[in-house]
């Protein structure tokens, strides 16, 4: 249900709204996740329970200036949870070791894998 590529939107979240923000693509398949942006590539692994997915996802630098949505860190671990749907699936959570960094990212299908 889950396996296909996403493009994905990531938030920060301020007490204001979402703050900062950037976008990348990720394929699900058989519980990993890779993917990535121009400056950072993404992998982690993630389950689904009762129609929900819980994540896992390490962004680590590897090219360009260091400019994520949380600052220019070289790696953050994010652990994400969020009910899914058909073409979409919204998730938030927070930086791992950093429970006040709330993050949010929409996932949208793109495409089948083969």
């Amino acid at each position: 249900m889950i396996e296909a590529l996403w493009s994905v939107v990531f938030n920060r979240v301020g007490n204001h709204g979402p703050l900062n923000h950037g976008a990348g693509v990720v394929v699900f398949e058989t519980e990993r996740i890779f993917g990535g942006d121009s400056r950072y590539f993404y992998t982690g692994n993630y389950s689904i329970s009762n129609g929900v997915a819980t994540a896992m996802l390490t962004s680590t630098h590897y090219a360009g200036l260091r400019e994520s949505i949380i600052g220019p860190d070289e790696i953050t671990t994010f652990q994400l949870t969020g009910k899914i749907e058909q073409q979409r699936i919204a998730v938030s959570g927070h930086v791992v070791g950093r429970p006040n960094v709330m993050v949010m990212a929409t996932l949208t299908r793109r495409a089948e894998l083969p």
